[in-house]
């Protein structure tokens, strides 16, 4: 019956885009499922399915995810609202990550001093667009998403993105709260495996004040994969709100593999993104178009 989200996650497990038009009618899932409601009725994310019709839908799957997914929808160049930006660090929907990121990506290279970043950009293995929201007393709780390509050096070609989060406690004298956007430059190919591993540790020593509606500081640090190896990268931040106090900063890094599943269509690991065999989706090409229009740079 390809019925779609009236199973439990007790009885089902799985998970596979459904076939145009078929189902259970839409106004029944969201009767089945009153959390989330209408989101649980669309059509261009995976439904919950028995087993029977996942076993039927597995061989048909690389057709719809090609033809129906979010990734393959026509690209949506609209701008986050405010609301999206404070409420939602962590969202449950790739295409505000995409929003947020070109949003980043552009308050970065639109500065007057954005030379440097030009051409490091140009140059690099892979990119990271964080956003973060920060609070403590005493110490700091923070949290956010975001996303991570690679770039090829060859070709300068960016892979698909991938979705990331992000989570940590600092200790230390810092009070307040505010909003990061933080951009990582990733300078080799460590870089790269790192954040292509399914979790990573990245730590900094800040020293950072915020004073007034923007605050703007640049900073070098390392990330730390699952092994301990150190793979270099620029951080560049811009920070909005009230933050001042020196702390040793620790965060994990990881990748968000329920939303990237949601948006491809199929299950796609950070290091199948990162690699490139999944190829740049369509749906981000606003990222793709900011990236060209900024560096220059190819695009898939």
């Amino acid at each position: 019956r390809q019925s779609g989200n009236v199973f439990c996650y007790r009885c089902c497990s799985a998970r596979a885009l459904l076939q145009p038009g078929s189902g259970t009618a839409p106004e029944d899932r969201v009767a089945a499922h009153y959390v989330w409601g209408a989101k649980e009725a669309d059509a261009h994310k995976p439904q919950r399915v028995c087993s029977r019709c996942f076993d039927a839908l597995l061989p048909l799957q690389p057709h719809i995810a090609s033809t129906a997914s979010k990734a393959v929808m026509a690209p949506d160049y609209g701008l986050p609202t405010a609301l999206e930006w404070v409420g939602k660090p962590v969202s449950r929907s790739f295409n505000l990550e995409l929003k947020k990121a070109v949003h980043n990506l552009t308050s970065f290279l639109g500065m007057p001093d954005d030379e440097m970043v030009r051409r490091l950009i140009t140059r690099c293995h892979g990119i990271a667009l964080l956003s973060v929201v920060k609070a403590g007393f005493l110490g700091a709780v923070q949290g956010g998403g975001g996303l991570v390509l690679s770039r090829s050096v060859e070709t300068g070609q960016w892979s698909a993105p991938c979705a990331i989060g992000i989570g940590g406690v600092s200790i230390g004298a810092q009070v307040g709260v505010e909003l990061i956007t933080a951009l990582l430059i990733l300078r080799s190919p460590a870089a790269v495996s790192a954040f292509a591993s399914p979790s990573k540790l990245t730590l900094g020593l800040n020293l950072s004040v915020a004073a007034g509606p923007v605050g703007r500081h640049i900073e070098g640090s390392g990330v730390l994969d699952e092994n301990g190896h150190s793979a270099a990268c620029y951080s560049y931040s811009v920070s909005r709100g009230v933050f001042a106090g020196v702390a040793l900063d620790g965060a994990v890094i990881f990748t968000r593999d329920k939303l990237n599943h949601v948006f491809y269509g199929h299950p796609a690991s950070a290091r199948q993104l990162l690699s490139g065999r999944i190829a740049p989706p369509r749906a981000a090409e606003p990222l793709y178009r900011a990236l060209r229009a900024h560096t220059n740079a190819v695009a898939g």
